[in-house]
């Protein structure tokens, strides 16, 4: 049998490797582990890209919903103004304001959560295990963004 040493010998199965050869396997082995790992990355990448992609568009049926409801709820208030005269407008106004509104309530406590579970998560749990792919301070950076973008989807 021989002793595993680094880059000196390599152990497969029974068979010992020296020199150059070890050098190469082990090279092989590092190659492999670095692909496996990146793939797996790409997956999990695609499978948050999938799951983002149909909570948006939850997220906009839902906005949707809102504004129909209240609508439907409002018919009669719609009614009368339109009655004393007020312009499409001054009709629409208040519901974009609840609309906007309700989103951005939505959207700080959302960030509130991801900076939350952020913070307590990558930078408290995992920061000593491994490399965090995204810190509370990312949170922080990419919020006034998401508001901005609630804002955008909402009046749109």
């Amino acid at each position: 049998m021989c002793q595993l040493v680094f880059k000196q010998y390599v152990v497969l199965g029974q068979h010992c490797m020296r020199g150059e050869k070890a050098r190469e396997h082990h090279a092989q082995l590092v190659n492999r582990a670095t692909h496996a790992r990146h793939r797996n990355v790409v997956a999990v990448h695609a499978r948050v890209l999938k799951v983002a992609v149909l909570m948006l568009i939850a997220a906009a049926l839902l906005v949707a919903t809102t504004i129909r409801m209240s609508v439907a709820n409002r018919r009669r208030e719609i009614a009368i103004m339109r009655l004393v005269g007020a312009s499409s407008s001054a009709i629409r106004t208040p519901f974009l304001i609840e609309v906007v509104a309700a989103g951005l309530v939505g959207t700080v406590l959302g960030i509130g959560i991801l900076w939350g579970l952020v913070r307590y998560f990558f930078d408290g749990v995992l920061s000593r295990s491994s490399n965090a792919l995204i810190s509370a301070s990312d949170v922080l950076i990419i919020s006034p963004w998401l508001i901005l973008g609630v804002i955008l989807l909402s009046v749109v």
